[in-house]
């Protein structure tokens, strides 16, 4: 069977499901070994690169600030992208930098540290980042976000 139509094919793998379901039957059993050890492969593989990611953000936490404001700023399907990578603002840090801002700012110590843009309009970059508190955090963008709407109805 060799059809260049895809719709011919489709018809006749549905009119010949037994023919089609034996082939594909005698593959398995002559391949089974093989595909087997594929399948155990890829799960070793993906266990660990789990692992690899837990131990990583166990022991530089400030990795996983880095990978979130990249995709803020790069990932368009993130649910953030509209007010960072949408605006223009792009991620600078690079690894070292964020490890510095981590305990420049002693970011070990705080309760949900959370990595702070000094000047919201403007790039991720060393200059203006810090961590500080989550709860600092949610407080100064709830003020800038009631300072813009005021703008908004003063003018």
């Amino acid at each position: 069977m060799s059809y260049n139509d895809p719709e011919k094919q489709k018809e006749w793998v549905k009119n010949n499901r037994d023919k089609v379901n034996k082939i594909a039957k005698k593959s398995y059993e002559k391949n089974r070994e093989k595909i087997l050890e594929k399948a155990k492969n890829n799960l070793e593989y993906k266990q660990r690169q789990k692992d690899r990611r837990i131990k990583e953000r166990k022991n530089k936490p400030w990795i996983q600030h880095l990978y979130s404001a990249r995709a803020r700023c790069n990932n368009k399907n993130h649910k953030s992208y509209k007010y960072y990578g949408g605006r223009g603002i792009k991620c600078d840090l690079t690894r070292t930098e964020i490890e510095f801002l981590w305990f420049r700012d002693k970011a070990y110590l705080m309760e949900k540290p959370s990595l702070d843009k000094k000047d919201n309009n403007w790039h991720y970059i060393l200059e203006n980042c810090r961590f500080i508190e989550l709860v600092d955090n949610i407080k100064k963008s709830n003020i800038d976000r009631q300072f813009r709407t005021t703008l908004d109805y003063t003018i």
